[in-house]
């Protein structure tokens, strides 16, 4: 009977043992090379840049991307992704109106993650798992919405600091109306930052 106790005891923490093992075994040997040999050759999203009215585009995928062309300078690298999104929205008569969701539940949702700073005429959209937390507690900083000190932790309780003031700096602020959000939208400088999916994905 005392072996029998024991048997089931320990059988849970076996296979925990083996789905962590093998976890990381997969990992290693498949995640790891898919994303050494990953080329920009799917269809993601880039921001354009502050000379445009729009936000968010799909970038067209219809090309595949060189490795001469994922690694040129700050500069050529934005002028190439500025002519992707041109070309995409050229190709499916996209106009220069930018209009925001009507659906309430997307609205809320798309309006949470725009992060804007008025002293500094800022826009980020964020995305999770590309190190948000840190660039959200940054510019909630600099808007004294938190404690300077607080950036500057290895750690930050988000139900404390970040998400009460994600509805005083974001699109989300009562206040604001879809005429001031459009104003903000064209005129201030826009930014979000991007990882590789299969990273992110093993991240989250």
């Amino acid at each position: 009977m005392g072996v029998s106790k024991l048997f089931w005891r320990c059988l849970p923490v076996g296979i925990l043992f083996i789905c962590v093992s093998f976890f990381a075994l997969w990992n290693i040997t498949v995640i790891g090379p898919m994303i050494q040999e990953l080329r920009l050759s799917d269809v993601s999203l880039s921001v354009i840049p502050s000379t445009s009215d729009n936000l968010l585009a799909v970038r067209s995928a219809q090309t595949t991307v060189s490795l001469e062309s994922q690694n040129p300078n700050v500069d050529e690298r934005g002028e190439w992704q500025k002519k992707q999104v041109r070309a995409f929205c050229e190709k499916h008569n996209l106009d220069d109106e930018y209009r925001f969701p009507t659906t309430p539940f997307i609205r809320k949702r798309f309006f949470r993650h725009l992060i804007f700073d008025d002293k500094y005429k800022l826009l980020f959209c964020f995305i999770p798992k590309i190190g948000c937390t840190t660039m959200r507690r940054y510019l909630f900083a600099l808007q004294g919405l938190i404690p300077p000190e607080t950036a500057q932790w290895d750690e930050i309780s988000e139900e404390e600091y970040l998400e009460p003031n994600i509805y005083k700096a974001s699109f989300l602020k009562a206040s604001l109306k879809d005429e001031e959000r459009l104003r903000k939208v064209k005129s201030y400088y826009k930014f979000m930052v991007v990882r590789n999916p299969l990273e992110r994905l093993v991240s989250a």
